[in-house]
């Protein structure tokens, strides 16, 4: 039996391609029966020029979620904002608990 990483084919769509920079990505999934399931996600918005400062804590908000609380979310996109004023990286890294290799 093949495992789920065998079943994976990752291909380039001309129409994503031509949107670049864009970051939108789409995921087809084929199960037995012949359905497919199509999601489309990511930022569609070009990230170097007219996204906006909400567009870009919304997302980030999405995906810390589920690994802080929203107290710390906070605390993180103060830190984030600010990061060109720190002179030291290790208070950054150690307030999302990250390890540098």
């Amino acid at each position: 039996m093949l495992a789920i990483i065998d079943k994976i084919v990752v291909h380039e769509d001309p129409i994503l391609t031509a949107q670049m920079p864009s970051l939108a990505n789409r995921v087809t999934i084929v199960l037995k029966g012949g359905l497919s399931l199509v999601e489309e996600f990511g930022m569609k918005d070009n990230p170097r020029t007219g996204i906006s400062d909400t567009s870009i804590e919304l997302k980030f908000r999405d995906f810390a979620k589920d690994y802080y609380s929203e107290e710390r979310v906070k605390t993180l996109l103060v830190s984030c904002w600010e990061f060109e004023l720190q002179s030291d990286l290790s208070e950054f890294v150690a307030a999302f608990n990250l390890s540098i290799l």
